[in-house]
């Protein structure tokens, strides 16, 4: 087992993730994306989702959305939490309390937004810097599988459910996605000729899930993480390229298959 635990590495690890935290709260306030900048929004949409349903049923996202200074004071708390967690990264008391704020505000976000947004990438990250000792070392290894079960089980979906034959299934999704802008004429070069050359669209596509199944062997070895980051920037740059759409969330995630990273992780085992 690598010791996760080690102070340099944990301190390494701690500033590193809460940085990139950091950063996407500040894409947050910038494209209005706090809830006190949301204008005191009446439509909800809890989903089928039970979690969803309750917390609307005890009116915390109601209460929060609906007040101004409940709002800000959610918003502040996530950023004052952020700063402590970075700063004193050995208490795993500021972790725990900018993890429940967070879970608060992206259920109280989802519930006003007209669709549940994946915010599971930062959940993940902060959850290890809750623990110390041994199980800040046993969750770490888990977001490690979590990262290569996400990919890997999107790759299988695609392949059992016969998606990955479908020659028109890019196609029909970038016409579906993009439909605004085609029909307005506003495609750009690169989209305008995958539409109209089938065959390349399909071969993009089979290469994307080809790479996602390529993280079931992130369960057999570690050996090959460096080929897996390099497979999950390809994948991040091609979806910002065809989709123009970028998962921040989930991006966060992909820290744990830095090659420096893990190299520091291999001189860190122990006995």
């Amino acid at each position: 087992m690598i010791d996760l635990s080690k102070i340099v590495l944990r301190k390494l690890l701690a500033r590193l993730a809460f940085l990139a935290i950091g950063l996407l709260l500040i894409y947050y306030y910038v494209n209005h994306l706090f809830i006190s900048q949301l204008s005191n929004p009446a439509l909800v949409y809890p989903d089928l989702d039970n979690t969803y349903w309750l917390f609307l049923f005890l009116a915390i996202p109601q209460q929060i959305a609906g007040s101004i200074s409940l709002s800000f004071l959610l918003d502040g708390s996530l950023v004052v939490f952020l700063v402590l967690s970075f700063v004193f990264w050995k208490k795993p008391i500021f972790p725990i309390c900018f993890l429940l704020l967070y879970v608060l505000y992206f259920i109280t976000y989802n519930s006003f937004s007209c669709h549940h947004f994946h915010h599971t990438g930062v959940f993940f990250l902060v959850l290890p810097f809750c623990f110390s000792g041994s199980a800040f070392s046993l969750i770490f290894e888990f977001i490690r599988y979590y990262l290569c079960f996400i990919y890997a089980s999107a790759g299988c979906y695609k392949l059992f459910r016969g998606t990955i034959f479908n020659t028109n299934q890019l196609v029909e999704v970038l016409r579906t996605t993009h439909l605004e802008a085609l029909s307005n004429n506003e495609l750009n070069p690169f989209l305008d000729f995958l539409l109209s050359n089938p065959f390349f669209s399909h071969s993009l596509f089979v290469f994307a899930v080809l790479l996602e199944l390529f993280f079931l062997v992130g369960f057999f070895t570690k050996k090959l993480d460096y080929l897996l980051f390099i497979a999950l920037i390809v994948m991040k740059v091609s979806l910002f390229l065809v989709m123009d759409f970028v998962a921040w969330e989930l991006l966060l995630l992909d820290i744990i298959m830095i090659p420096s990273i893990n190299k520091r992780l291999y001189e860190s085992q122990v006995d």
